[in-house]
């Protein structure tokens, strides 16, 4: 009878430990639960209107798993809160479900052409009914990823660059991200006193990772302004050999730019006369973070009355083509 009796006595001991003696844990008031190193999944994204392959906002999907302090058992079909801050966030479930977890839903802004970084947020975990107390975890969240790499429980991993919420990475010098084109297709007919400029080129977005590494993304959906002239490189100096093209919102076929015009010549040249093409391409992004390409691209001698090559897109300023103003 004795045993019986100390028996008993220690289950009411251990049940009065799980339901109304807290244990204090790290980082947050005393609680009668704690959690596993808290997952994630960023699956969706919210792109800008135009350039829908350039995200702005990522959906993750957190998920934190409860055990109870006293016996170490997931704590199954009770109700808890995530809040970030005083603010309530929307849970997927309304209880921790059989494996004791919890799940609940963010949305993350970011700007993609900034140097990619982990984000520390906090948030905290309450309980509402049957246990007590709540509980603080500190996450990194990156944005630029999908999938379960985007988020990190901090207390277990750490993240090799963190940076606040409103105070993003160092943005990168203009010239290493953004819009990138980094060679241009162009055939030149020419027809008497006029030619046929046909020109394609093959956008990307260009950002920079973790490690400060050039990412080169592919697009395929946007429009952009596009102005070119071809111009002459003669004993005088460089001049327009023809007038110039000016295409107002040209869109993708496939993953390629196209456009194409008639331009008049401006004057003669000598045969074998060494021609460069200006062009600028202004993407018509609402959001601002993608800014025109502007340079130079070498064709070669003109040997005869076409001229088609396929060169690398030099950047550079130039006093025959300013900044494309917006056509549309």
């Amino acid at each position: 009878m004795r045993i019986s009796s100390l028996l008993v006595l220690c289950l009411l001991m251990a049940q009065g430990c799980s339901r109304g003696g807290p244990a204090e844990l790290a980082g947050g008031a005393g609680a009668t639960f704690l959690s596993d190193p808290v997952t994630g999944e960023a699956d969706e994204t919210v792109s800008a209107a135009a350039f829908s392959d350039i995200p702005k906002e990522r959906l993750i999907n957190f998920t934190a798993c409860l055990k109870d302090v006293a016996v170490q058992q997931s704590v199954v079909g009770v109700p808890f809160k995530v809040m970030n801050g005083s603010q309530a966030l929307p849970m997927r479930t309304s209880l921790s479900d059989q494996a004791g977890c919890v799940r609940w839903t963010e949305t993350f802004a970011f700007e993609a052409t900034r140097k990619e970084t982990f984000y520390e947020i906090e948030r905290t975990i309450q309980a509402t009914a049957q246990h007590q107390g709540e509980i603080t975890v500190k996450l990194g969240i990156n944005p630029w990823l999908k999938g379960s790499a985007a988020v990190r429980d901090l207390s277990v991993r750490g993240a090799p660059e963190t940076s606040k919420i409103g105070q993003s990475a160092a943005q990168p010098a203009d010239d290493s991200v953004g819009l990138l084109v980094e060679a241009v297709d162009t055939n030149l007919d020419i027809r008497g006193a006029a030619a046929q400029l046909r020109l394609s080129f093959e956008p990307k977005l260009r950002r920079l990772d973790l490690s400060g590494a050039a990412v080169n993304q592919p697009l395929t959906k946007g429009s952009f302004n596009v102005r070119a002239q071809v111009l002459a490189i003669t004993p005088e100096g460089t001049v327009p050999f023809t007038s110039e093209l000016s295409v107002a919102a040209a869109e993708f076929k496939a993953s390629n730019v196209r456009v194409e015009g008639d331009v008049k010549l401006l004057r003669k040249i000598r045969r074998e006369s060494t021609l460069e093409l200006d062009f600028v391409a202004e993407p018509l992004d609402s959001t601002g973070q993608l800014k025109a390409v502007h340079g130079r691209v070498p064709l070669g001698r003109l040997s005869g009355l076409s001229l088609s090559a396929r060169r690398e897109l030099k950047i550079e300023k130039s006093p025959y083509a300013a900044p494309a103003a917006n056509l549309s």
